[in-house]
Formats: C-alpha cells, structure tokens, sequence
C-alpha cells in the first residue's frame, strides 16, 4: 500500500475563492478527482472508470493564497474496483507545517482484475478497513 500513491502539490488563487473568501470546495474535489485517477490509472495500468463519490469530508477551510498537498492512495482493491482515498493537507510556507483539510473517497472499476492492496502497518491496516467499508456502502453491499 506504501507503494501505491501519487503525490501533487498546488497553490490557490483568488479566482478559486466562494462567498466566504476561502476556497471554493469544488476547485478541491475537481483536484482530488483528478489525482485519484491518476493514482488508480497508475496502479491498474489502464484507464479507471469513476463508479461512486463516496465520502467528502470538509474538515478545515482552505485560505486563499494556501499551498495545498494532495496524496491519493489505493486503500482497498476487490476484482476489478479500487478504493481511493486523497488526503489534502495544508502547507503553511513559513514553518513547514501541514494540517489535514479535507480527505476524499472515490471508487473507480478497471477492465481487467487489478492487483490485491495489502497494508504493511498499524496505520495501513486502518485505512484499508476504512476503504473497505466505505466501499462495500458504496456499492450496497452492507
């Protein structure tokens, strides 16, 4: 699982900024989507096709001008589907810290089988858990 994420980095503009002068969370899911597909186009070597949004959470707004980081991981695979989860985390450019905004779930399907997610931690074994369930609601299955 360590091994399946892709990485991006981007600064926000006021051209991306809603009524309340932070960033519209459009702009941030149509740049989680488009990592997430990447990151599933990568790992299934073919092209994904979105099958569910299946949780957003807003967790921090986003402040114009801000550097955001977005990391989509593979966080479960069964036959053919992929569970992706991206994480936006923001980057304060003066101390180098980063705190989580928002994280993002999306279940893509491929032509052909994909390879089994296995996690190597603590850490990885929760989000594979995690990305189970909201997989499994995704596709009704519990």
């Amino acid at each position: 699982m360590s091994d399946s994420y892709v990485v991006n980095a981007m600064a926000s503009y006021p051209e991306n900024r809603n009524a309340n002068n932070k960033v519209f969370g459009g702009f941030l899911m149509r740049n989680a989507l488009e990592i997430s597909w990447v990151g599933a186009n990568l790992y299934c070597k073919n092209r994904p096709k979105l099958e569910h949004i299946c949780d957003i959470s807003f967790e921090k707004p986003v402040s114009v001008n801000s550097f955001i980081k977005m990391i989509a991981y593979v966080v479960y695979t069964e036959v053919n589907y992929m569970q992706m989860m991206t994480i936006a985390d923001l980057i304060d450019s003066s101390t180098g810290d980063q705190l989580t905004s928002n994280i993002f779930y999306y279940t893509f399907s491929a032509p052909d089988k994909v390879p089994e997610i296995l996690p190597r931690s603590y850490h990885e074994t929760m989000w594979y858990i995690h990305g189970r369930r909201k997989f499994k609601y995704a596709l009704g299955l519990e």
